[in-house]
C-alpha cells in the first residue's frame, strides 16, 4: 500500500529500498505506519531526492559556481531518468529508455533563466518532478522500456489490429511475462483482476470497451496489480526467510542496507569496465556468487579456502538462479 502511495506520489521506490527507509521510523517493528510516521517517511525520502539533486548540481558545477541553460537542461535530464528508473539512469541507456517521459517533461519549454545557482536548479529539479509525477500515473509507474514490451506482446495478441484483446488471451498474456496461471483458483484471481484493471480504465479514459475485451491500457493497469502481487510475495519471502534464521526486523533491514550497497557497487564497477555484455542489467536485483565474496571482505569477514568451497556450494543450493545469482531473501 505504500508503495502505491509512494508511486502515484511520483516516488517510485523499490521494495527493498522502502524497507530500509521504514526500518529508520518504525522502531517497534510494527510493520506499519501511522500518518506521522508516513509524514516523515515521505520527508526522508524526499530529503534523498533533494541530495540527489545537490550531488548532480556539484559535479557539474566548476567550484560551486552557477550553471549555463545547456548545462542545467543536461544535468535535469539526468535526473528525470535517475527518479524514472530508481537511481540507474546516470548513462545514455537510462536516458534511451525513458524518452517518452523526456518529452512529456520537456525540459527545453522551461523557463530558464541563467546563471543558474543551486536554489534555483532545486527549484526547477520539483517543477520537473511534478511534470514527471504527471506522466508517470498515466504510465502506471512503467519505463518506456517495459511498456514497448508490452505493446509488442499486445499487439501480437490483437490479431485483427481492432484495438482491444479477448478476456481469454490475458492469461496467455501474463504468462509470456513471467506470471503463473496453473490453477482454477489462478484463473479466478485473474479474472477478478481483468474486470478490476477494465474498471480503472473506463473510469479513468471515459472510454466504455467492449464487453469481455480489454484495450492497451487496461492490459498496463492489470499487470501494475500483478506485480504490485510480486511485490507483496517478495516481501513475504524475506519475512519467512528472516523467521526462519531467527533474524529480527532489524537485523533484517541492516542486512538489506549492506545488500543494496553492493548492488550499487557492482553496477558502478560494471560500468567503469565499459564492457556492454558484461554490463549488469539495470533492473536486476541479485548478487553474482563472486560479489558475495566481495562482499563478505568488505564487512571483515575472512573466509579460507575451505569455508570458500562449502559457502559456494551453499550459494548454488540456495540460489534460484543458473547461474547462481543471489536475490536478498
Amino acid at each position: 500500500e505504500l508503495a502505491d502511495i509512494m508511486r502515484y506520489l511520483g516516488h517510485p521506490t523499490p521494495m527493498d529500498e522502502m524497507r530500509v527507509l521504514i526500518r529508520k521510523l518504525d522502531d517497534l517493528n510494527r510493520g506499519k505506519l501511522n500518518f506521522r510516521y508516513f509524514a516523515r517517511f515521505v520527508r526522508l525520502h524526499r530529503e534523498k531526492e533533494l541530495a540527489l539533486a545537490r550531488e548532480l548540481f556539484s559535479s557539474h558545477s566548476k567550484n560551486g559556481e552557477p550553471l549555463d541553460k545547456e548545462t542545467t537542461q543536461e544535468v535535469l535530464s539526468i535526473l528525470i531518468t535517475e527518479k524514472s528508473d530508481g537511481g540507474s539512469g546516470r548513462s545514455q541507456v537510462g536516458i534511451d529508455r525513458n524518452k517518452s517521459i523526456m518529452e512529456a517533461v520537456a525540459i527545453e519549454d522551461m523557463a530558464i533563466t541563467t546563471p543558474v545557482d543551486l536554489e534555483t536548479f532545486l527549484s526547477l529539479a520539483e517543477e520537473v518532478r511534478t511534470r514527471r509525477t504527471v506522466e508517470q500515473r498515466k504510465r502506471a509507474g512503467f519505463s518506456d522500456e517495459e511498456l514497448n514490451n508490452f505493446r509488442e506482446l499486445f499487439n501480437y495478441l490483437d490479431n485483427n489490429k481492432s484495438g482491444t484483446i479477448k478476456i481469454g488471451q490475458v492469461s496467455d498474456a501474463v504468462q509470456e511475462l513471467g506470471f503463473p496461471v496453473e490453477t482454477v483458483e489462478d484463473q479466478k484471481k485473474l479474472v477478478k483482476s481483468i474486470n478490476e484493471a477494465i474498471d480503472v480504465t473506463s473510469a479513468t479514459t471515459g472510454v466504455e470497451l467492449p464487453e469481455g475485451q480489454l484495450d492497451f491500457w487496461s492490459l498496463v493497469y492489470l499487470l501494475r496489480g500483478l506485480y504490485r502481487r510480486d511485490d507483496k510475495l517478495l516481501l513475504d519471502k524475506v519475512t519467512r526467510a528472516a523467521e526462519k534464521c531467527n533474524f529480527k526486523a532489524n537485523e533484517v533491514a541492516d542486512f538489506q542496507q549492506i545488500f543494496l550497497g553492493a548492488l550499487d557497487h557492482e553496477r558502478r564497477r560494471f560500468g567503469e569496465q565499459g564492457d556492454a555484455e558484461a554490463k549488469m542489467d539495470e533492473d536486476n536485483r541479485t548478487l553474482p556468487r563472486l560479489s558475495v565474496f566481495r562482499l563478505l571482505r568488505g564487512i571483515g569477514l575472512q573466509v579460507d579456502t575451505h569455508e570458500r568451497a562449502l559457502l559456494d556450494k551453499q550459494l548454488l543450493d540456495l540460489s534460484e538462479h543458473p547461474q547462481g545469482d543471489i536475490a536478498f531473501a
